[in-house]
């Protein structure tokens, strides 16, 4: 795409020429025409460079992977051959290492099978005496358990038929409110249940004499079994107890008092009957027998009471008494299992202790017998390696040499053949980079005609807004100036009449602003234009405004006649004022204009139609 030509340069004008509203208007279309093109330009050269490159380096990649897969394709070819040949080499010479070590492996499994067949004689040999030793302990060990457990079994049974009447017996005690009677048999901690062996000692403090040990404690066991059955048969046996809680005591405090009240009843019945009294004979008779039959069961009962009292003082006493026996009978059954368990232990370590001895007398021999064909066979391998590891010297040998012919053929060609495509390579991005300079060059060239055109509108406008401002602000000095009286009168008269200004900014363009810095240091991005109305042609002004913006138009106006009293030379303005609807309220001030010449103002507002009519045909 071509760069369009340079704009040509506005002609020199008259400084007075550039205060022109349509000079000033031409400039914001010039900037907005160039910039929009400014704009393209960019895009333009940037997309042209973009794909001119793009397209460069699909064409270099391209020749470059061309040339790759040449070079890939020879080197394939090449490797193909050397690993052909080295297959056929290596192929050779595993086929030689084959018939080798299968000569060895064979060789080798003779020299183990003669030495395997002298060791599984001595080795049976050795396991038959073993078993049987073996065997022999098993069964030694089988009986001194089987005695053990009878025994254990046989003090289990004992204390467990013991206890099971004790049971009976407690709970008798319960049933007659005896206070000790649940500590007649110990808890489920103090005793093992079942009286199985756990392994486990439970140990009970002793609150009573030392007891012995070893034999004497399972002799002193039975003793103890057989003082507490006899115990219990004698709390049993008490006086009192058959006193207090015998059922035929009981039934006979029940049964005697009945019979003493019938008794009694007919005896006072008969006597009263013979005598013909009359009294009552029945109900004499009757409260007679009620009376003695509630006084017989009344004292029976207080009587058994007091027996069934002192029976369990008796019986909590000998209760205490059975219960403390009956603890030390738990210590002592426990202390004979471990005795039991402590001897079988023993037992079975005198013969483990023979059964070692025996086997390592029988180990010994075997060893010997082991170690002298072990050698033998040692011998024989030892001899059977060296030859072999010479067979593999010379395979080695062998395949050495024919590597080192392959090497000296293939690898030179290959790395020619890598050479050459690198030189091919090399060449091509060196005839790239060289097309990436002139594409490079070109751009350059292209943007910076882009830039001296874009330099030059931004160049001229700013000129001409200047020239616009300066002469702005000499013919209408700021309303400070003109008000503190320092300003000098104007001589001539202004090109136009100001009445405001615009606030202009390269952002409100499109493209105004580039991306590139570069391209905005061309001028201002913000500055303010004169708004003005020429003068003294065209001169008419029209203010359009709605019913809220009566106000700000009025004050426009008032703003637009102060600009032309005080920006025309003196004698130069007059003023016919005509406000039909505000009746001259918003311009009464302009009438004192009157009072330094009376030309300057008409004698007074117009608000009548005639009266404006006929001042507008003057």
């Amino acid at each position: 795409m071509s760069t369009p030509e340079t704009p040509t340069h506005t002609p020199e004008l008259d400084e007075r020429s550039y205060y022109d509203r349509d000079l000033l208007r031409e400039q914001m279309t010039t900037l907005r025409k160039e910039a929009a093109q400014r704009t393209k330009l960019e895009k333009a050269i940037e997309t042209k460079f973009h794909e001119e490159s793009a397209q460069l380096n699909v064409n270099t990649e391209e020749k470059i992977q061309a040339i790759k897969d040449r070079c890939t394709t020879q080197i394939v070819s090449l490797n193909a051959d050397f690993e052909k040949d080295k297959r056929r080499l290596e192929g050779q010479v595993q086929a030689q290492q084959a018939t080798l070590d299968k000569q060895k492996k064979e060789r080798e499994e003779q020299i183990l099978r003669e030495w395997e067949e002298v060791e599984k004689e001595k080795t049976d040999d050795l396991e038959f005496e073993a078993l049987s030793a073996g065997e022999s302990l098993k069964q030694q060990k089988e009986d001194a358990e089987r005695k053990t457990s009878r025994l254990i079994e046989s003090l289990a049974q004992t204390i467990e038929q013991l206890d099971n009447d004790l049971k009976k017996f407690q709970d008798k005690l319960v049933q007659w409110n005896v206070a000790t009677a649940s500590s007649l048999l110990p808890t489920a901690q103090e005793n093992t249940p079942d009286g199985e062996f756990t392994g486990d000692s439970v140990h009970v403090e002793p609150t009573g004499p030392s007891l012995p040990e070893g034999k004497e404690l399972i002799e002193y066991l039975k003793t103890l079994i057989e003082e507490l059955k006899n115990d219990a048969k004698a709390m049993r046996a008490l006086p009192s107890v058959r006193w207090a809680f015998s059922d035929g005591v009981t039934a006979s405090i029940i049964i005697t008092p009945c019979i003493l009240a019938g008794l009694l009843a007919a005896a006072v019945a008969v006597p009263l009957t013979m005598s013909e009294s009359d009294l009552p004979i029945t109900i004499i008779a009757v409260i007679t027998g009620l009376v003695t039959l509630l006084g017989g069961l009344s004292g029976g009962f207080f009587w058994q009471s007091g027996k069934k009292k002192m029976a369990r003082t008796e019986l909590e006493t000998r209760v205490k008494e059975f219960s403390e026996k009956r603890q030390l009978l738990t210590l002592c059954h426990t202390g004979c299992l471990d005795v039991i368990a402590e001897k079988l232990e023993r037992d079975k370590h005198k013969l483990d202790k023979r059964h070692e001895r025996d086997m390592e007398k029988k180990h010994g021999g075997h060893a010997a017998g082991s170690a002298s064909a072990g050698s033998k066979k040692e011998v024989a391998v030892a001899t059977l390696q060296e030859k072999y590891e010479a067979g593999c010297n010379v395979i080695k040998d062998k395949r050495a040499r024919g590597l080192a012919v392959l090497d000296e053929t293939y690898p030179p060609k290959i790395k020619a053949i890598e050479a050459k495509g690198r030189e091919k390579i090399d060449a091509i991005k060196a005839d790239c980079e060289e097309k990436q300079k002139q594409f490079a060059g070109a751009k350059d060239k292209r943007w910076q005609e882009m830039t001296d055109r874009w330099r030059s509108t931004r160049e001229q406008t700013d000129r001409i807004f200047s020239a616009a401002n300066v002469i702005d602000s000499q013919s209408f000095p700021a309303w400070e100036v003109l008000s503190d009286g320092s300003a000098q009168l104007p001589e001539t008269t202004p090109p136009g009449i100001r009445f405001g200004h615009l606030d202009l900014s390269m952002k409100s363009i499109d493209g105004g602003l580039s991306q590139h810095a570069s391209l905005n240091s061309f001028g201002p991005s913000e500055w303010q234009q004169p708004a003005f109305i020429p003068c003294p042609d065209q001169a008419a002004l029209l203010i359009k405004s709605t019913p809220e913006e009566k106000e700000a138009a009025s004050s426009l106006l008032q703003a637009v006649m102060l600009r032309i009293a005080s920006g025309l030379p003196p004698g130069q303005s007059r003023f016919t004022i005509i406000d039909p609807l505000g009746l001259g309220k918003q311009f009464a001030g302009f009438m004192h204009l009157a009072d330094h010449d009376e030309l300057l103002v008409s004698s007074r507002i117009w608000t009548e139609p005639g009266q404006i009519d006929k001042q507008l045909e003057l």
